[in-house]
């Protein structure tokens, strides 16, 4: 799993480079939703290609804290971004196992477990497609521009 992982990371990276990081972003979600589709089987071949796709998820995130954090709010505004993204995140991964199993310990099945990864996809990917560089880097400067200030007026190189 931790080669997949790692696997998983340099892959959508290369994704993230070539097709921009929301469209790496929904590459990723939608092989969280194939993981939890294929978990939810008893089809040992499946359960084992979605272990695959779930460590090629979780591989991959760890990538969208910082390309996610350039990408949408820009150089000036990385260092204040990635503060608060990469805390959220981290906890977010954390507490994600947790999750699933203490469901598995309630239920005592995992499909109930899969499919809230499943759902979590299907929002990933909803949030995913409402997020528009323009939106947030836009904002950010008009923002700004409002208080008299220009974008990365506080960063030094």
């Amino acid at each position: 799993v931790l080669f997949r992982s790692c696997l998983g990371s340099w892959v959508i990276g290369l994704i993230d480079t070539k097709v921009g990081t929301r469209n790496a972003m929904l590459i990723s979600n939608i092989l969280m939703i194939i993981s939890g589709v294929l978990m939810m089987t008893t089809n040992l071949v499946c359960v084992l290609i979605g272990i695959a796709c779930m460590a090629f998820f979780m591989g991959a995130g760890s990538n969208f804290n910082v390309s996610a954090s350039m990408e949408f709010w820009g150089l000036p505004n990385f260092s204040s971004v990635f503060s608060l993204v990469s805390p959220v995140a981290n906890l977010i991964s954390a507490f994600g196992p947790m999750v699933l199993a203490v469901i598995y310990a309630a239920t005592g099945t995992y499909v109930i477990a899969f499919g809230l990864v499943v759902v979590m996809g299907i929002v990933g990917v909803i949030l995913v497609l409402m997020l528009k560089k323009e939106n947030v880097t836009n904002k950010t400067e008009k923002m700004l521009a409002a208080q008299g200030g220009t974008p990365g007026a506080d960063f030094q190189a």
